[in-house]
This record gives structure tokens, sequence and C-alpha cells, in this order.
């Protein structure tokens, strides 16, 4: 658990033996959950600091019509909805499933206060995880709102090329898992893969995704 907490970002700067000091100081829980199990359900209160020791969590937004948007991906050492704990309407925007079996580890929201007023260095991580949280969610918002499913997917392959520096990609998600991603069905991301394979701007073979047109690719993006 140490080792986790080590590199998790609100722990950032400390010592092993400064966290397990911290942690005897403060009551904390752990909860386990099942691979497919919800985690935590859109619209429940956020009372508690929620910290990912093992397994991966994704974060989802399912609209009235049934489509869903996937969010975020939450792996070790990482947080559910940090920047609402002390928020006025304190509700997950979110909800949050199990990928794998899960084990969290849960602080209560005093405990949480008692750390941040005695500790300096927590508290500044602390500030910094939601300033870059609520930025990370201006873009997602952006992106899913302002952005046509034919841009979107110019932007997913200019992110994984590293801004077009490398010529190929591989893909670890699935055609699901992306179309999920971009918020739209298997079916329209599919057939925005083809009109690119058509178009010549890539090639795919399996799960690799080789680059043709950059320069059009780049162009799309900000379409």
């Amino acid at each position: 658990m140490i080792k986790v907490l080590e590199k998790s970002p609100i722990f950032v700067g400390l010592t092993s033996e400064q966290i397990s000091r911290l942690l005897n100081q403060v009551h904390y829980s752990l909860r386990n959950f099942k691979k497919g199990d919800i985690v935590v359900l859109r619209n429940t209160p956020c009372k508690a600091l929620y910290i990912v020791l093992q397994g991966k969590c994704r974060a989802d937004i399912v609209d009235d019509s049934g489509k869903l948007i996937k969010i975020d991906s939450i792996g070790e050492g990482n947080y559910l909805a940090p920047a609402f704990i002390f928020a006025d309407q304190n509700h997950f925007p979110v909800d949050v499933t199990a990928v794998t079996e899960v084990c969290l580890m849960e602080i209560r929201k005093e405990c949480l206060i008692k750390l941040l007023q005695e500790h300096s260095l927590i508290l500044t991580n602390f500030l910094r995880i939601i300033s870059n949280r609520s930025q990370f969610l201006q873009q997602k918002l952006s992106f899913h709102m302002f952005r046509s499913i034919r841009s979107k997917f110019a932007i997913f392959i200019r992110n994984e090329s590293d801004n077009f520096r490398l010529n190929s990609i591989n893909l670890t998600q699935s055609q699901q898992e992306l179309a999920d991603y971009f918020g739209v069905t298997r079916q329209a991301f599919a057939r925005i893969l083809a009109d690119y394979i058509k178009e010549g701007l890539i090639s795919s073979d399996n799960k690799v995704i080789t680059i043709h047109d950059s320069v059009r690719l780049r162009q799309i993006c900000d379409e």
C-alpha cells in the first residue's frame, strides 16, 4: 500500500516513513470491488477522498438517451472526483465502474481536512490535483461538445503519436472502448476509421495504425 501511495500525487515529496506516520494520525478504511462492480453511482454524495490502491476504474456519463461517454480511466494512486469533496454540491458527476478487481482507500473528509491543515506539502499537492483536474475536465468538455467524431479521431491520433513524431501507433483499446471514449456507437467509429483508410490518411493492421498523411490530419484536428 505504501509503495502505491509514494507515487500518488497527494503524497509526492514524502518518504515511505513519513507517509506511514501520517496514516497513523488519521482514520481510513479499505473497500474492495470485483470486476464489473459499480464503485459509485452518479449523484452520490462525495464525502471522502478515494484513492485507488489496486486495479483500475472507469468513469462514465450516460445521458437521458442512454448514450455512454467515457470520461476517464482511473488507475493505481489516482482519485475518484477529488475536486468535488469540498464543493457546495458535492455529488459525484460520473458513474464509476471497476474494470478489474479494485481496492480503494477511503479517507473521510474531516480526516483529509486535518492532513491539509497540518501539512503544507500535502495542501499544496492537493491544490495542484484539483487544479489539474479542473483543467482536464474543461478540456474533456470542449473535446466532446465542440468537436466532430472526425476531428476527435484526428486529435486522438495526434496525441498518441506524440504530435505526429511517430509514424505509427499501437492501440490498446478495442473498437468498442474507442467508441465509448469518443461518445459514439461502435458503428459510427468503424465508419470514421474506414473513411480515414479510404482517404489514404492512415492504414490499419490489427491494432497498429500507420500514419500516411500527417499534414491533412493536422488540418482535420482544427475542423
